[in-house]
């Protein structure tokens, strides 16, 4: 059994996998549009995503502004927006 995550590592996990799969579908449908069954896959994907995510921000939003001033800014780190 694994320990829960931390509000801000859920909403970290969350967003990183929610931008990844929004890229996967990008790169896909420039790839190899006509494959509709392999786009509704990803869709599906990037519905559990989003969920995911939309579940964690909600959670976020107890932390106090530190925490979550820190999530984000481990986010931005991660994908080299800094």
């Amino acid at each position: 059994m694994t320990a829960p995550q931390s509000p801000a590592a859920a909403y970290i996990s969350s967003t990183l996998a929610l931008r990844a799969s929004t890229d996967s579908i990008a790169k896909f449908i420039e790839e190899d549009p006509d494959n509709l069954q392999r786009l509704n896959e990803l869709q599906k994907q990037r519905e559990e995503a989003y969920l995911n995510w939309s579940n964690a921000a909600s959670m976020l939003k107890t932390l106090p502004v530190s925490e979550m001033s820190a999530a984000m800014i481990h986010i931005e780190t991660v994908l080299g927006y800094e």
